[in-house]
């Protein structure tokens, strides 16, 4: 590799870092790592793989072997989930899925599931599935989210099927949609986009 290569290399990983308008780029980038390899699509932030995109914002390998393991415990933290009775049923690399059973505790009165319990869901559903990309000593916090309650949440349970969208340094894009489970059959209720931003040796509560 030409040392006019490793320059631009080295510039543009200062412009990654720098540039709010790069946030969530993806595609192929070519950055030295800190024993001056060289590798195809890898990422790599001062000396550190963060993650390998590819393009359409994938990440095929996690920037913390043990994501499953810390959203699990963060989620048992959430008392809000565990006021509505909530549980963590599927962690996956970018993908997470949270169920609630309906009960009369967060029905509204026509006897849906409240939107407010349907956007809870959603926005925990999508912030995990942001969390699985984060490194082991990052954690996350929505800061926007829009939600379309396009049915009645009328079942005998709701999942919320989080993803991301588009992976970034600082902000992550991610969306949730959530089904009402009635008789075996899902009805999708709502549809939620999100931005989640990265919090780093941000400790959560004990």
């Amino acid at each position: 590799m030409s040392e006019p290569q490793r320059l631009a290399a080295a510039i543009l990983l200062l412009l990654a870092s720098a540039c709010p308008m790069m946030e969530g780029c993806s595609g192929v980038v070519i950055i030295p790592r800190c024993d001056n390899s060289w590798s195809d699509g890898e990422v790599v932030f001062l000396g550190k793989a963060v993650a390998q995109l590819q393009p359409g914002g994938d990440v095929s390998h996690p920037a913390n072997r043990d994501f499953a393991e810390c959203v699990t415990a963060s989620f048992a933290k959430q008392s809000a989930m565990h006021l509505i009775r909530a549980t963590l049923q599927v962690v996956e690399q970018g993908r997470t899925e949270i169920h609630v059973p309906c009960w009369d505790g967060i029905e509204q009165q026509h006897g849906f599931v409240h939107g407010g319990v349907v956007g809870m869901i959603a926005d925990s559903a999508a912030g995990y599935a942001a969390m699985t990309i984060v490194g082991a000593t990052a954690s996350v916090l929505s800061v926007e989210y829009k939600i379309n309650l396009v049915a009645p949440a009328d079942g005998a349970k709701l999942i919320a099927r989080g993803q991301v969208v588009r992976p970034g340094r600082t902000l992550i894009v991610t969306r949730a949609d959530v089904f009402a489970v009635k008789e075996g059959q899902e009805t999708l209720c709502a549809l939620m986009q999100q931005t989640v931003m990265v919090m780093r040796a941000k400790t959560e509560k004990g």
